[in-house]
């Protein structure tokens, strides 16, 4: 602008009288030509000018409306998205309040049932009842652990209202005989009466005392009848009506317990699958004897083989460390024979018919062991002469053929008490075979991250150990309990580990490995918060090597988690993993892992025989 002359810049500036002066009133043509051209070139320069202001303005609107654009839409996607969110968290809100409602309509459910049984209202008890149940089962409450205490307090709901139910008709009808007779029988396997007859032995004191006052009489009339015959013959014992009837009640009581324990075992898988073997009860317990577990839950219980002529293969070993490791290690080898078979798929086309599901009749097998066990453990002190008001000095010897049959009856009431033990060890790992073989006709080519939860199989089973644990609790010792779940821990590690041989025609994504570790993850936490409180030291079985059981449960259980992380793994580096641990898994396992379908992880099949000859 500066180079145009500051004529035209005056505020007195006027067009058509500049026109007329130095245009038209020129004096010549050349000045009027001149004067022209400068004319244009300043209007020339002034449109130039004019143009570049009118450009930058218009790229700076643009500018500001583009940005003005890039913050409208930020402000609506941020609205956006935050709607989305507390969309999403109300909907995780109302399920989280829904299921602290459940819960607290089940911590209400026995006050509301005592209260409806106290105003008779016994269909609306019911009702409450099954309601409460049906929440506790629900699939949001399932899964958790924590609701086992709530579950056990619907259960003595279940049997209060049982209980009510069962006055109420007695006091309705006129049968009230003969529902006293039925409640003096059923009340024999009841959990009050067996506390009530193990916490007080007045009654077998009583009986055993009257024993040993006729075996007295007898001993002194035999020496009476030798000392007046003067004869060196030894005379019989006189048989007496009342020793006879005392024996046979003992022993029609063991014949009782063994037909009701034999009724539960008959029809079960566990049972068949002994028979098919062609092995016994008596054979399957023979391999615990020298087990120091066993030894344990026997708490002083006689042990049958030590009063036999014949004892078991092993039982002469010491107890240093390398014969017991070697009696856990028979043990672990014969109960892999016995379960090969159930790892196996097919093995379960017929679902879980022949499993023992009854939880009654798995507390009806607890009980009979700690009642056969605490009458042998009696009858073991009673044949020892520490029982009973005769053992003064100046009483009579105890008769042989007394403490013969009374040591025999000890024996036969330890040896049922271990066959019931033994069966419920098997039943237990039974069920862990047949759900977890059903993992392996699941799909595990899920995208990555879709996996939120265990799949049903695992958390059914975490169920399902949970229910035997509560049904065995009141009956069987910390001790027994160990015993029966000891080595479930290997055995879910070694069916987890297996099941991969068994899905060849399997795909395996990222997800399905990741819905795998949730299975594992499950497992571990399921069975922590069932056998937390049982005593976990010394050695378990179903080990190789010395390890303590506190910490086994997570190291066998992490070794099936290594196992399939495995799968993540690309071609060069479970290349180094097997030159590196070779001894870590078998090598049937090892060769599942490539010859399984890994997307993720193509293959060729000179790969393949690459780390097939790795094994060699």
């Amino acid at each position: 602008m500066s180079v145009i002359d500051p004529v035209f810049f005056d505020k007195k500036f006027n067009v058509s009288r500049y026109m007329l002066r130095y245009v038209v009133g020129a004096a010549t043509d050349d000045l009027r030509d001149q004067q022209l051209q400068k004319v244009r070139k300043f209007r020339a320069m002034a449109d130039n000018q004019i143009d570049g202001v009118i450009d930058q303005s218009f790229v700076n609107f643009n500018t500001s409306l583009a940005r003005f654009t890039t913050i409208s839409n930020q402000l609506q996607g941020s609205k956006t998205k935050n709607l989305r969110e507390l969309l999403l968290q109300k909907y995780e809100a109302k399920k989280v309040i829904d299921i602290i409602d459940d819960i607290e309509c089940i911590e209400a459910a026995p006050g509301k049932i005592d209260a409806l049984l106290t105003q008779r209202k016994f269909l609306e008890a019911v009702d409450e009842f099954a309601s409460a149940l049906d929440l506790v089962f629900s699939e949001q409450l399932v899964a958790f652990h924590a609701t086992t205490g709530l579950r056990n307090d619907l259960m003595e709901c279940k049997q209060t209202i049982e209980d009510r139910l069962v006055q109420e008709l007695q006091r309705a009808i006129y049968l009230k005989g003969a529902f006293a007779n039925i409640a003096s029988r059923t009340n024999q396997y009841s959990l009050t009466a067996i506390e009530n007859e193990l916490n007080s032995d007045a009654y077998l004191d009583q009986e055993f005392d009257k024993l040993m006052l006729i075996i007295s009489k007898a001993d002194a009339e035999d020496q009476h009848r030798k000392g007046r015959s003067n004869s060196a013959a030894v005379a019989p014992l006189p048989t007496n009506n009342g020793l006879r009837t005392a024996v046979c009640a003992v022993k029609n009581w063991l014949e009782e317990c063994a037909v009701i324990v034999r009724d539960i075992r008959e029809q079960t898988l566990n049972h068949q699958q002994l028979l098919t073997k062609n092995i016994t009860c008596a054979d399957l317990v023979a391999i615990f004897h020298e087990y120091e577990g066993y030894q344990r839950a026997k708490q002083g219980s006689p042990i049958p083989y030590h009063h036999s002529k014949v004892q078991p293969t092993g039982s002469t070993s010491s107890g240093s460390g390398p014969n017991r490791l070697s009696t856990e290690e028979m043990i672990a080898a014969r109960e892999l024979e016995f379960e090969c078979e159930l790892y196996d798929p097919d093995f379960w086309m017929q679902g879980p018919n022949g499993l023992l599901m009854d939880n009654a009749r798995i507390g009806m097998l607890g009980y009979a062991n700690s009642a056969c066990d605490l009458i042998a453990v009696y009858l073991q002190r009673v044949a020892g002469g520490t029982e009973g008001s005769n053992n003064t000095p100046a009483a009579p010897a105890t008769s042989p053929a007394l403490t013969m049959a009374l040591q025999a009856a000890s024996w036969q009431c330890s040896a049922l008490a271990d066959e019931c033990l033994l069966f419920l060890r098997r039943e237990v790992r039974l069920h862990c075979c047949y759900y977890l073989t059903q993992l392996v006709s699941l799909r595990f080519d899920l995208e990555e991250g879709q996996p939120t939860m265990a799949q049903d199989s695992v958390l059914t089973l975490n169920l399902d150990l949970s229910s035997i644990e509560n049904a065995l609790q009141p009956y069987l010792a910390s001790d027994k309990m160990t015993l029966v779940f000891n080595g479930v821990d290997s055995l879910l590690s070694r069916l987890l580990i297996g099941n991969l041989a068994q899905m060849t025609d399997c795909t395996f994504t990222r997800g399905g490995v990741q819905q795998m570790l949730l299975n594992i993850g499950a497992l571990r936490q399921g069975l922590t918060g069932t056998l937390y409180s049982y005593p976990r030291d010394g050695m378990s079985l179903s080990s190789s090597t010395s390890m303590p059981s506190s910490c086994s449960l997570a190291s066998r259980l992490e070794d099936a988690k290594r196992y399939y992380q495995l799968l993540n793994l690309s071609e060069m580096q479970l290349e180094m993993f097997l030159l590196a641990n070779r001894g870590a898994y078998a090598h049937e396992a090892f060769r599942a892992l490539w010859h399984v379908n890994a997307p993720h992880r193509p293959l060729t099949k000179g790969s393949v025989n690459k780390l097939d000859s790795l094994l060699r």
